[in-house]
Order: C-alpha cells, then structure tokens, then sequence
C-alpha cells in the first residue's frame, strides 16, 4: 500500500533529521573540514546521494544548523521572560543557560569550533553577531533595571562568563565542577550581592 502524502512528509522530516543530528556530532568531534557528505551519510544510515537530495553540500548542512542554534537561542529570550523582575530574569537566564550546555554539548562543541575557524562559513559570523547583539541588549535592559551604572560593561562581562564557563567545561567535563559554579553565579548575581554595587 502505497504512503500517504502526510507519511511521505513525516518520513522526510525523520530523514532530515537524522542528517542533521549525524553532521552535528561529526562537525562537533571531527571539525567541519575533517568530516565529510559520505561521513555524515553513513552515520546518518542514509545512502550519500540520498543525503545530497537533502542538503547540496556541507556548507548547507553547517548553515541549516546555525539557524537551529539561532532558534535555540531565542528560547532564552522566552525563559526570562516568565518573570518581570529584573533579578529573577538573572536567575532564569543563568539556570537555563548551565542547563542548556549540558543538554546540547555538541551544539557547544559546534560553536565553539566555528567561533575559533570563522573562516569555515561567512555567514556563521553574521549569525553569531546577530544572537550575541540580541542577548547582550537583553542583558544591558536587565542591568539598567537594576540601576547598574554601566549596564554595557556588566552585559558584556554576564555574557563572557558563560562562555569562559561552558568552554572549560568542554574541555574537561569529567573534573569540571559545572554544577557548584552554577550555584556561585546564582549567589554572585542575586539580589542582595548586585544591590551591594549599587
């Protein structure tokens, strides 16, 4: 019996899918130029003309990725949102974020390699500037309410620490202790720790 229409749509998604995921974890271990279309179709289990019908080349897959991650990080703007309060926003952001890394370390992983090799695709840096000015106006709006005399410097200094943070933990996750440096930001961004530089 013949698929329906709705199950040939499905079955591409799955397929679509199951590619990205594969040149997510071999762009994030190997690198994007020590993986290659045949590669990615093997770990995806697909033929490699099949994963070429799906995406013209690694360029495409890479790009196709960044908007996901450009996606994810949108859902950040979405958490701190929950809450009105300046300080609580903080606390949302900081425990989305530590939860964020160790949910999607390869995405991380990804990200971070691009972030060292801009040169792999043009275009990741302007996707990288965009969701860095978006999360860093976020960050300068909430310190302002605050009443922070530099919002901007405070933004950027917020924002630098995750990624110092989440870099270490990349590197050495079984030693690094992700979990009580969470607990210590939270404490260094609370209410009562930022009313004392005010």
């Amino acid at each position: 019996m013949p698929r329906t229409p709705e199950q040939n749509k499905l079955l591409r998604e799955k397929t679509s899918k199951k590619i990205l995921e594969a040149a997510l974890k071999l762009f994030a271990r190997k690198g994007f130029h020590g993986t290659s279309m045949s590669d990615i179709a093997e770990a995806a289990g697909v033929s490699k003309g099949l994963a070429y019908n799906y995406y013209k080349s690694k360029k495409h897959l890479l790009e196709a990725l960044l908007i996901l991650m450009q996606e994810m990080s949108n859902q950040v703007e979405i958490v701190m949102n929950k809450s009105d309060d300046p300080f609580e926003k903080l606390k949302l952001i900081i425990n989305y974020s530590f939860k964020y890394v160790k949910d999607n370390e390869e995405f991380w992983l990804l990200y971070m390699g691009i972030i060292f090799q801009p040169s792999v695709l043009k275009s990741s840096v302007l996707i990288f500037d965009e969701v860095y000015d978006s999360m860093y106006k976020v960050f300068e709006q909430i310190f302002r309410r605050i009443g922070m005399k530099n919002a901007v410097a405070e933004a950027r200094i917020f924002g630098g620490l995750f990624d110092g943070i989440f870099l270490g933990y990349l590197m050495n996750k079984d030693k690094y202790p992700l979990e009580k440096v969470r607990k210590q930001m939270l404490k260094r961004y609370s209410k009562i720790e930022l009313q004392k530089l005010l």
